[in-house]
Order: C-alpha cells, then sequence, then structure tokens
C-alpha cells in the first residue's frame, strides 16, 4: 500500500468535514464533530473494527468501503450519522465524524466511537 502524507489525510479530514458541515447546514443546521486517532493496525482491521465499533456504539446500517472505497465505514442511529474513515500506513490514522442535530449529542458519539476504536 503506498504511503499517505499526514497533510494528505489531514486535508481529507477537513475536505469530509466541509462538505458534511454544508450539507447538514442546509437541510437542518446538523452539528458536526470530528476526531482523529493514529493506528498501527492495517486496513482490513481498521475496517472491519470500524463495524465494530459502530455497532456496539448504537449505529445500524453499516457501509463498508462507501463510493467503492477500501477506506470508509457509515453508519446511522436516528438522526445521527457516523463515518470511520481508515488509512493504515506509516503513519497510520483513523478519522471519526459524527453529524446530527443536536451538537452534544453528536460530540457524544464522536467521543465514544474514538474512544473504543
Amino acid at each position: 500500500m503506498p504511503r499517505k502524507p499526514v497533510s494528505m489525510i489531514i486535508t481529507s479530514a477537513i475536505f469530509i468535514c466541509a462538505i458534511a458541515w454544508t450539507t447538514g447546514a442546509l437541510a437542518n443546521a446538523y452539528a458536526v464533530y470530528a476526531t482523529y486517532k493514529k493506528i498501527t493496525i492495517n486496513q482490513d482491521a481498521c475496517l472491519e473494527r470500524s463495524v465494530t465499533v459502530l455497532g456496539n456504539s448504537g449505529f445500524t446500517g453499516m457501509i463498508r468501503g462507501t463510493a467503492g472505497t477500501n477506506t470508509t465505514t457509515v453508519g446511522s442511529v436516528g438522526d445521527y450519522t457516523a463515518l470511520v474513515r481508515c488509512a493504515a500506513g506509516d503513519p497510520g490514522i483513523a478519522m471519526f465524524v459524527v453529524t446530527g442535530p443536536d451538537a452534544n449529542t453528536s460530540s457524544s458519539y464522536v467521543t465514544a466511537i474514538a474512544n473504543a476504536f
């Protein structure tokens, strides 16, 4: 797997957050929270863990490999959507994004998911 510079990963994270925020703002001013964590596991293990962690946090309907990628898992619970993006490598990073109508709940979900990862 090619090595991905951290700056590229951070730029991608900002881009995804901006899209999620814009989409949410246009719909109902949804709150968007994001964080990341360094990882040392491979891509497949990261994606497997993302499904498990989202499921344990109450999210359902997980879609692994969103939009034909091998990087992203998305799940939802009620009005909340969570995304875990894996970029294994050296260094590896997992990014977590949650969007929903309540800022406190979105923040709590993203913190719980990141901590459980």
